[in-house]
């Protein structure tokens, strides 16, 4: 998915997915949302990832396919 809008700050990208965290303190929210994306990718032996694109944010999200159950 490609964020077209004005990106995530450098010095937040590696924050993202911590619980709580969000881009914009002016706007009231809890910012779960990609806590639990990470959590869902983790317990499927997935991986999320986010990057600064020219304009945006690139999310990455990886599902592995055809694993069988440990």
């Amino acid at each position: 998915m490609i964020d077209e809008g004005p990106g995530i700050a450098p010095d937040l990208l590696g924050k993202v997915f911590e619980r709580g965290m969000r881009g914009r303190h002016d706007v009231p929210a809890r910012a779960w949302a990609c806590t639990f994306v990470r959590l869902a990718m983790r317990s499927q032996a997935g991986a999320s990832t986010c990057a600064r694109a020219t304009k945006g944010t690139v999310f990455t999200l990886v599902v592995p396919q055809g694993l069988e159950p440990a």
